[in-house]
């Protein structure tokens, strides 16, 4: 396999180089034959010039813009939702109509039950976490684009395949599947509902745990891009709060399905959860309520580590529930946050089709700023405030956010 060469990488700074702001008529971005495998320099030449219908969050309309103004919108701080296969899709957000916030009930037999296993084997949990993201950001990049994104996809497709049939169940059903999308890279599904349930599948309430599996080098976008905080860590995590189910025998209520979902190309504007949760909204699925884990293991030196709750684009009697949750289950405190205009998640496409989402984050946004290793090749595990034991406080979290909402009305 052929990697970027130097000259490759040259070209791509180009794309970083803008006169003004990113709407502004840019020089046609060419790479020369020979200085890419040649499935990368078609990447680079035909889909850079693709043309999109974006929704820049905050805008009033979408607007048509090419692939590269996408990358030097990100650069710019920008954060947008890809509609061009779903040009119907709703761009407001979408607020409660009541404040109803669910009470913690903090039940010893349910949700104590599978936070304290973790607490108790805490270095098995950094192990597993650390073993998986090894694994995860040993591709070259997760770009949702390349093939390096299909090939992660199917290594999580497979990976957690195995875990569930390491720990076969009489009492709950397991299913997978990959979600194809308009690109390589696959979304991933996995439910678990009980066996013995007579409620009818379609009226059974979804619990979705959602992270993406994606990884973008902004500047250079085939170039490295490990992503081990954003969104590796949300992939792991989730993957150990699966584990952590199967292994305790968790057994989802009669009228409750627990979903998780590994989302293809959140960087590329939330194209796979927008898929997903438009396909949901068309089917009438009854999800009770969205997490999204993105961004969960990085503590700055100085920093006071939290769990920091989006107050914006998340509905906001769940976010409440959710605070409760920090503070009955937790060794760390909560603390609301957001970034206006300039970031998103894939929790966006959930509220905005009216399903109750909310976001965790691993920091307030005020603070992203202090960590330039975002989006870069730099993102790994080795970096200053990489935190696998701060990754394990939302392991607790998703743990008790799902076994308390299995159980509460909502």
């Amino acid at each position: 396999m052929r990697y970027p060469t130097f000259a490759a990488v040259l070209a791509f700074a180009s794309i970083a180089v803008t006169n003004g702001d990113a709407w502004s008529n840019q020089v046609p971005l060419e790479i020369a034959d020979g200085d890419l495998d040649p499935a990368l320099a078609a990447f680079y030449n035909d889909n850079l010039k693709e043309e999109r219908l974006i929704h820049v969050i905050g805008e009033d309309q979408p607007r048509k813009v090419t692939e590269a103004d996408k990358l030097r919108l990100l650069q710019d701080n920008y954060a947008f939702l890809d509609i061009t296969e779903q040009p119907n899709f709703t761009s407001r957000p979408v607020l409660p109509k009541t404040f109803n916030s669910p009470q913690v009930q903090y039940l010893t037999k349910d949700s104590n039950s599978f936070v304290k296993p973790v607490e108790d084997d805490l270095d098995g949990v950094i192990e597993n976490l650390k073993a998986d993201l090894t694994k995860l950001t040993s591709f070259w990049t997760r770009n949702y684009k390349t093939h390096w994104g299909l090939q992660s996809s199917n290594w999580l497709f497979d990976h957690v395949s195995a875990l569930l049939d390491a720990h076969p169940s009489t009492e709950v059903v397991y299913s997978i599947r990959k979600v194809p999308h308009a690109f390589p890279q696959n979304s991933l599904i996995v439910r678990l509902e009980s066996a013995t349930s007579t409620v009818p599948i379609a009226d059974r309430q979804i619990l979705v745990l959602g992270a993406h599996q994606d990884s973008l080098n902004y500047k250079f976008p085939l170039f490295r891009a490990p992503g081990a905080d954003d969104d590796g860590s949300g992939t792991v995590v989730n993957i150990q709060i699966l584990r952590s189910l199967v292994e305790l025998s968790f057994i989802p209520p009669p009228g409750v399905a627990l979903e998780f979902h590994w989302y293809a190309a959140e960087e590329g504007g939330l194209l796979g959860s927008i898929d997903i949760a438009s396909s949901y909204l068309a089917q009438s699925k009854p999800v009770k309520a969205m997490l999204q884990m993105d961004g969960v293991s990085m503590v700055l030196p100085g920093e006071e580590p939290i769990i920091a709750i989006y107050d914006t684009d998340s509905n906001a009697n769940l976010t409440r529930f959710g605070a409760g949750l920090v503070e009955k289950y937790n060794t760390v405190p909560w603390k609301w946050t957001n970034c206006g205009n300039s970031c998103g998640s894939d929790h966006i496409p959930w509220n905005r089709t009216g399903y109750p989402s909310m976001y965790v984050f691993e920091r307030i946004f005020e603070r992203r700023g202090d960590d330039e290793t975002y989006h870069t090749i730099h993102d790994t595990m080795y970096q200053p405030g990489f935190n696998l034991t701060h990754a394990v406080e939302f392991v607790k979290f998703g743990l008790a956010w799902i076994t308390e909402l299995a159980v509460s009305e909502f």
